[in-house]
């Protein structure tokens, strides 16, 4: 049985559960297609996972044509890679690349694009400070002390 450690909201029933195949992805009749609904601690197929490094190989490709680019112009751009870019992030973790990937329909460019824009969402609004939402969280309380 998983410990809940922390976690004082999942039961340790729920922690010990363990999804089938069919949770886990749905797989088109024509086993052409699939759609993965459960991303996290699951072993990627070859599929999925030759998206992904098709992914890093075209940010990385990117990342060398703008440095091309700016050598060209004469401006610095430090040399960087996929990895520079995305390590300690959430970008780290393949599965939640996956998650990207299959959100912008495997199109690689459109995920770079949504992944460094989700980087900067996230810079901007996580942590939630709680004095910024504490009057959601008072009326939250009085609403449910009321029904």
């Amino acid at each position: 049985m998983p410990e809940t450690g922390n976690n004082k909201y999942l039961t340790e029933k729920v922690l010990g559960y363990t999804p089938t195949k069919d949770e886990i992805k749905y797989y088109h009749k024509t086993g052409e297609k699939s759609i993965r609904y459960i991303f996290c601690n699951q072993e990627l197929d070859e599929f999925e996972k030759e998206k992904v490094q098709g992914l890093k190989n075209y940010i990385n490709n990117a990342i060398i044509k703008e440095t091309e680019l700016a050598k060209d112009s004469k401006s610095s751009y430090p040399q960087r890679t996929y990895d520079d870019i995305f390590k300690n992030t959430v970008f780290s973790d393949d599965n939640y690349v996956l998650r990207f990937l299959q959100g912008n329909e495997f199109v690689y460019d459109k995920c770079y694009v949504d992944m460094l824009r989700h980087l900067k969402w996230r810079d901007e609004n996580l942590p939630v400070n709680r004095e910024d939402i504490k009057d959601i969280i008072v009326m939250t309380i009085m609403i449910m002390t009321i029904q």
